[in-house]
């Protein structure tokens, strides 16, 4: 478990987010990836999903047909990366990065007391990494932040 036990925020099993927690986990993350956005210009999309896949929240260009789809890639390449790291290092993924052509992507799991969520964010080819992936991390504590709270 990362960060110790706590309260569950969010579903950490294969289930749909029930209506009332998606409301909530919506009311903690949309004012945050939309200013994750904002603040580094060439972010084209921030998705946050849960660790099972689902898609809890999203901001910017991406569609309500296309975030489940990018919701089960995070899930399943965030596992991966995790996998690598243990069987590599026998320590823990912090984050993952990904660089195309075209732009760039970062992952990283929302640190909450019970791990249940990732957030995704995927930039064009005119960014710079360093900026994107500060900003994805900030992002991530202070939804953590916000989730243990409620």
């Amino acid at each position: 478990m990362l960060n110790g036990a706590g309260p569950v925020c969010g579903p950490a099993w294969a289930s749909a987010l029930p209506e009332g927690e998606q409301g909530r986990v919506r009311t903690c993350a949309d004012d945050l990836l939309q200013r994750l956005l904002i603040t580094v210009p060439s972010c084209r999309f921030v998705s946050l999903s849960t660790l099972d896949g689902r898609s809890a929240a999203m901001a910017g260009a991406l569609t309500a047909a296309s975030a489940p789809r990018v919701a089960a890639m995070t899930s399943s390449f965030l596992a991966l990366s995790e996998t690598l790291a243990w069987e590599t290092t026998s320590g823990r993924s912090s984050y993952v990065t990904l660089a195309s052509s075209d732009g760039l992507v970062v992952i990283a799991r929302v640190p909450t007391r019970l791990p249940a969520y990732a957030l995704s964010a995927c930039a064009d080819d005119e960014a710079v990494l360093a900026l994107l992936l500060r900003r994805t991390l900030d992002t991530v504590t202070a939804l953590a932040e916000r989730l243990d709270r409620r």
